[in-house]
């Protein structure tokens, strides 16, 4: 249970203040139906949850504890980094029609974020990769959601600043913690 809510408000938070949101967003404005948006969304996290839980699964066995710990830290760290840069329109999905635009668009808002690392690292933690995929997914799918309708100038630059920042922190600090430097 642990996995699911740590991925779950991981993703949620990094989605919602990263590219997914913008994506999200962008294709909404762009005329496309609700239901085809939400049905992209729905696809393109599961999928991803999906792969990053099968990678964690897959790593898990081969680490000790120590090195799980330090492959969350470097999780975080990414994915703190990553959300000090400035997301980019994904809408250009190029001139397919309809549901491949959309699917296409969340693919590359998803597997070019933070989040897959994320449910990876978490699922590699804990050694409980399908709560960690489950978490994951759902946190994605409210992130982009959620975060869609918020202004960008107002709330998400400054609230992906200070998000990066405390993830940042927090990856030094369990970096600190898995070299048991205290």
């Amino acid at each position: 249970m642990d996995a699911l809510l740590l991925s779950l408000i991981l993703c949620a938070l990094v989605e919602g203040a990263g590219k997914g949101a913008r994506v999200y967003r962008d294709l909404s404005a762009g005329g496309v139906r609700e239901s085809r948006l939400i049905a992209g969304l729905i696809l393109a996290c599961a999928v991803n949850a999906l792969i990053a839980a099968l990678a964690g699964y897959w790593i898990a066995p081969m680490l000790t504890p120590e090195a799980r710990m330090l492959f969350f830290a470097a999780a975080l760290g990414f994915a703190g980094g990553g959300l000090f840069l400035a997301p980019r329109s994904g809408a250009r999905a190029g001139r397919a029609p309809g549901f491949s635009r959309i699917t296409a668009a969340f693919f590359v808002a998803c597997f070019g974020g933070s989040a897959p690392l994320l449910i990876a690292g978490i699922s590699v933690l804990f050694a409980d990769p399908w709560m960690a995929g489950i978490g994951g997914g759902i946190g994605c799918g409210i992130g982009c959601w959620a975060g869609s309708s918020i202004s960008e100038v107002v709330w998400r630059r400054p609230v992906s600043i200070g998000l990066g920042s405390v993830m940042l922190l927090s990856a030094f600090l369990t970096t600190m913690a898995g070299l048991r430097l205290f």
